[in-house]
Formats: structure tokens, sequence, C-alpha cells
């Protein structure tokens, strides 16, 4: 059953979540000992970062108490939105070498996607090992 954005948004706010002004179906929550969720809404789908493992599963906990969530949902991400993506968290970052090939395929020069892949594939991301994000 496909679940409306209002819906999704309504209690993500009630559980003390804030839109981001940039992009209305992003949403933050900074716990009181400062640590973070990220969620992202597409439709009747969703992706979650958390800046500490700790508060995933509560997190989880809080959509399923509205929402119905396989438990073999909200684990780590291997597709976003059809493309490959590679988590690394022990390193600190997360590739999406398909991603950006699949994307700029036909738009930039071979060397110019070359340098894309490499700039963006293998650039230090502020990712700590202690992240977690999954799909639900």
């Amino acid at each position: 059953m496909l679940v409306s954005w209002d819906t999704i948004r309504e209690h993500l706010v009630a559980h003390g979540f804030g839109s981001l002004l940039g992009d209305p179906c992003m949403f933050r929550n900074v716990l009181t000992d400062g640590r973070v969720i990220l969620t992202c809404t597409y439709i009747d789908d969703g992706t979650y970062g958390v800046n500490d493992p700790s508060p995933a599963d509560g997190f989880l906990a809080m959509l399923r108490s509205r929402f119905v969530i396989e438990e073999d949902e909200g684990q780590s991400i291997d597709y976003l939105h059809g493309m490959a993506v590679t988590q690394n968290l022990e390193a600190g970052r997360v590739d999406m070498k398909m991603a950006i090939t699949k994307l700029c395929t036909g738009i930039l020069t071979k060397e110019e996607l070359a340098k894309a892949v490499m700039v963006f594939s293998d650039a230090p991301t502020s990712v700590s090992k202690d992240c977690r994000a999954g799909e639900v």
C-alpha cells in the first residue's frame, strides 16, 4: 500500500524530525546527546543515515510503529534508486562509482569520466566507521 508523503512527514515531525529548508524530503533529528539521524523520503521509500549505530534500531522501531517495514529492511544499502552503492564504513567511505559512470557516460569524454570516477570514488569522506545507513 502506497503511503502518502504527508503521512510520512507528519510521523517524522511528531518524533522530533525537522524538514531541511533546501529539500523538504530530507529530514534531520539531532538527539539530546548530539547523535544525528538523517532520513530522506522518496514517494513511499526512504533511506537513513546515522553518525553512530546505536539510534538506528530505535529509529526503525519508531517507523515500524506506524508503517509496515519488514525485518530485513533497514539494512545496509546495496542499491539506491537503481544505482549500486558500495559502503566501506571501516575506511569511512561510500562509493558510487557505478552510479557516476552510468550518469556521466555519453556526457563526458572518456578522460573526463575517468577523472570524475577517480575524484568522487576515491575522495575521503567524513563518514565515520561508526555510521550506519540503510534503506527502508
